[in-house]
């Protein structure tokens, strides 16, 4: 009897078709890794087929020639030959999948957990043509009973049956799904009106799950936080998350789970470098210009947490002990805060760490120095790798929750999501809110800072160089965050008041030393192919504004999204260049999620929109009564230039927020624009 062997034709098969037989479902060999892939499609999956697509990019991912040996006998029968990387797989969160193109039924009704078989069962082993040409496929493992995805015990129960049925060397969870940044949580299950998976919940999961990951990948928005990294920091060695809003495709899962497959000895922090470089190259060539510019994906040494969390204790709680005697120097470090780079569009009050700590560099007054490069340092031993894109160059790869204008309701939750007194002491000082009692058991009541508070309405108009008035503040200016403005249009034929958007006021200090904000020219305005455009403004930085503009493609009610850049010219003329990035529908309607779904204007080619201004300030989101403009034609890219604002009445109506996030709308300002001068009535 000959020995087993390899079969040439069969060597030769992989070699061609980059794949080996396997069939590991009974194997007890341990492989290297079990990738845990938790998917709940949610209504990604059900309006966009994101889950699907990020499926069928897994099955295109192949085991290379050189993996292992497909093993013959003289029979020229296939034997089994034990995976190295499993790929386990459990989906719910969705009521409609779109998986037909893979050839597997995906329940709405149930939870369902998949093997990702390199071979099916049920092949003809003594077929070599058939086992090499035949497709990879997900196998269904088990069906269970519909419940949330958002219970930590439904994610907790799957990590334990993962390890029991393919255990490994080192395991990997990958968390897909909506991310609510840190005050909230990940995992929001559509088929249970939105239940939503809180950071504390993650927390409770993985310590009944009783298994420590080598890796934990969370495809989701906005999650890589120091709270994340601290729910996860018992219970895994690397996470690899993005700072930013994660456009609809996410990681790049067939670039990454290949390359697991090519060096199934690595570990997760190489691998989590291939998979922060391979999504990077991802948004290049699917020309996602919004993801280019955006991204932030980092890997994050989970082993440091600690570390980074008691430098920021430190931190916090010397402010919280100064403030009584030094309250000026508590406001100055919370307007930092606030200046910090931020993410998405502010709803889930994210932000960069080092960005908030380079800020402090040279300001001898925050808490000591030794104290703020403590934090810099300990941020540089945690995040081992970040990318970003031209657009968030202020990102340092790990990101904090300022959740100081959010409910008591929320703020109770961020407390269990990140039980650290000093911090919340911070929250508990600048916020109507109360910290736990427990919060100062461990360190000093904090001192009353509502004298302060009361300076935001400490302003007066005074007339501008420019014809317009602006917000000049007589003293305690120092507590006053922002200051923006709103411009209106009277449309003198239908008697209604159009709202043409928000944007940011320019600032000078006047010759008493008071701060004066205006308006800079609010009489141009952006336009589209000479019609004038309503913009929101989303993100503002020195250099760049991010805005959206609402537009109308048939009878759904769309957002462009538009960066403003800034340049000089030697003469100090300013200009202002804008460029489209993509369409976006940003928000649900039902629960405001950001949805992750990106157009690229060349997939609207041809079709007919129009500009739509929102009716007196309703905003874009929700309930919005609008004025639109003619029809006009999509075109692959399209051109935003100011042009001036037609002769009539316009109201200009400025907002002021203080650093203790307490908002104010002064009156609106009627202004009248015969196309040269203005008039203020």
């Amino acid at each position: 009897m000959k020995p087993k062997n390899i079969v040439l034709a069969g060597f030769l098969a992989c070699m061609l078709l980059g794949g080996f037989p396997v069939s590991a479902q009974e194997s007890s060999a341990e492989a290297e890794w079990t990738v845990l892939f938790y998917l709940c499609g949610s209504d990604l999956e059900s309006k966009y087929g994101f889950a699907s697509e990020n499926l069928k990019e897994i099955s295109e991912a192949v085991l290379p020639s050189n993996y292992q040996y497909a093993v013959i006998s003289e029979e020229n029968i296939l034997l089994d030959v034990p995976p190295k990387v499993n790929v386990v797989i459990e989906t719910g969160g969705s009521r409609e999948w779109h998986t037909e193109e893979l050839g597997i039924d995906i329940s709405g009704d149930a939870l369902q957990r998949w093997y990702y078989n390199y071979y099916p069962d049920d092949l003809d082993r003594t077929d070599l043509m058939a086992v090499f040409s035949t497709p990879h496929t997900f196998e269904l493992q088990e069906t269970l009973p519909s419940q949330s995805m958002a219970d930590p015990e439904v994610l907790s129960d799957f990590i334990v049956w993962g390890k029991e049925r393919y255990p490994a060397k080192k395991y990997a969870l990958v968390l897909w799904d909506h991310g609510l940044g840190s005050k909230a949580g990940i995992i929001v299950d559509d088929c249970y009106d939105g239940d939503v998976m809180y950071l504390y919940e993650l927390k409770e999961a993985l310590e009944e799950g009783g298994t420590e990951m080598e890796a934990v990948i969370i495809d989701a928005c906005q999650m890589a936080g120091i709270e994340t990294a601290w729910t996860l920091k018992d219970h895994a060695k690397w996470m690899i998350a993005s700072e930013e809003n994660v456009p609809g495709k996410g990681t790049a899962f067939k670039g990454w789970m290949q390359e697991l497959f090519n060096h199934p000895e690595c570990d997760g922090r190489w691998l989590g470098r291939r998979i922060c470089d391979l999504t990077g190259v991802r948004y290049a060539e699917e020309n996602d210009e919004t993801g280019k510019l955006l991204m932030t994906w980092s890997v994050i040494d989970l082993g440091k947490i600690d570390a980074l969390t008691e430098a920021l204790e430190n931190i916090f709680i010397r402010i919280c002990q100064e403030a009584g005697e030094y309250p000026e120097t508590a406001t100055s470090f919370a307007y930092k805060m606030r200046e910090a780079e931020d993410f998405g569009d502010g709803r889930q009050h994210m932000r960069d760490l080092g960005s908030l700590f380079y800020q402090l560099d040279g300001v001898a007054d925050f808490a000591e120095l030794r104290l703020r490069n403590d934090v810099i340092d300990a941020i540089a031993d945690a995040v081992v790798y970040n990318v970003k894109g031209s657009g968030r160059t202020d990102s340092y790869g790990i990101s904090f929750c300022y959740p100081s204008d959010c409910s008591d309701e929320e703020l109770d939750i961020y407390a269990r999501n990140y039980p650290v007194p000093g911090y919340l002491a911070f929250l508990d000082m600048f916020t109507d809110w109360k910290a736990p009692d427990w919060v100062y058991e461990a360190v000093e009541t904090v001192p009353d800072l509502s004298d302060l508070r009361s300076q935001l309405f400490d302003c007066t108009l005074e007339m501008c160089d420019n014809g317009l008035p602006g917000v000049a503040f007589e003293s305690g200016y120092c507590t006053t965050n922002r200051v923006r403005y709103n411009l209106y249009q009277r449309n003198e034929d239908s008697g209604q008041t159009v709202w043409l958007g928000k944007t940011n006021c320019s600032t000078a200090v006047t010759e008493d030393d008071r701060l004066l904000f205006y308006a800079t020219d609010p009489m141009h305005w952006p336009s589209i192919e000479g019609k004038l455009c309503t913009i929101e403004l989303v993100q503002s930085k020195p250099q760049m504004r991010l805005y959206n503009i609402p537009i109308m493609i048939g009878t759904e009610p769309l957002t462009l999204r538009c960066g403003r850049t800034i340049s000089y010219e030697d003469d100090g003329a300013r200009i202002s260049v804008y460029e489209i990035y993509g369409l976006w529908e940003e928000y649900e309607e039902d629960t405001t999620l950001f949805t992750r779904s990106v157009k690229p204007l060349a997939e609207v080619t041809g079709q007919d929109y129009r500009l739509l201004h929102p009716v007196d300030g309703t905003g874009l989101n929700g309930g919005t009564e609008y004025e639109t403009s003619d029809w006009l034609t999509m075109y692959r890219s399209l051109e935003v230039a100011e042009i001036p604002l037609p002769p009539g009445t316009y109201y200009l109506e400025y907002e002021i927020e203080n650093v203790f996030m307490q908002k104010t709308t002064l009156d609106r300002i009627e202004l009248y624009w015969d196309g040269e001068n203005i008039a203020v009535e």
